[in-house]
């Protein structure tokens, strides 16, 4: 395998392929926790919103992911604000973590990757590019693939899917949305997350 001297990725091609130089199973680890996510909540939705019939098409099958967690955050928000408002907060915490994730995930399945890596890893994973003066729908998303990185992503991951599974109980039974808002650890979810999502401007940031 060759790697092209003019191409973005040259330099860290083979090391992403080396068992040894980069953990692979934890990039697996991710997109399969994802994929999980992403089905929970379309439970959660039928759950909050109407379960759907036998041969009824989902209106989810429709909804991409922003679009699912904007449902969630309707659907939800308004069954918290009329029952349990001291937890509405959390619902806009778990969708948010839940976004940054997402949005993690999509730049590592559908990006670019570019740099080395390894130990002290300065690998990237790119979607959305403008290399070409292009203009693109949506913001270009960078995800860091050193591995505390994506510990931190994995970790919120975890949190994530430990509340919505308590939350959604058994398929059809009503959905225990304050199961789900009372989940500890969905502050440090939203905060794991929004530090790896937006990495590249915290660390211009004097702060960082």
């Amino acid at each position: 395998m060759n790697d092209q001297p003019n191409n973005p990725a040259h330099g860290g091609l083979r090391s992403m392929f080396d068992q040894q130089q980069f953990p692979l199973e934890r990039i697996g680890a991710l997109i399969l926790g994802c994929a999980m996510l992403e089905n929970d909540l379309e439970i959660v939705l039928w759950q909050l919103g109407g379960w759907p019939g036998p041969g009824e098409e989902p209106s989810t099958d429709s909804m991409v992911i922003s679009k699912r967690l904007k449902e969630f955050r309707r659907l939800a928000g308004a069954l918290a604000d009329q029952d349990w408002p001291s937890l509405r907060k959390n619902v806009d915490v778990f969708a948010d973590a839940a976004d940054n994730v997402l949005a993690y995930r999509n730049a590592v399945a559908h990006g670019y990757p570019v740099g080395t890596f390894g130990d002290g890893s300065s690998a990237m994973s790119i979607s959305n590019t403008m290399w070409h003066g292009e203009t693109r729908r949506r913001p270009t998303q960078m995800a860091h693939l050193d591995e505390r990185v994506v510990e931190m992503v994995l970790e919120a991951l975890y949190l994530l899917l430990r509340a919505i599974q308590a939350g959604r109980w058994q398929a059809q039974e009503a959905m225990r949305l304050p199961t789900l808002l009372q989940s500890p650890g969905l502050s440090q979810a939203k905060s794991l997350s929004g530090e790896a999502r937006h990495l590249n401007e915290l660390m211009n940031h004097e702060k960082y």
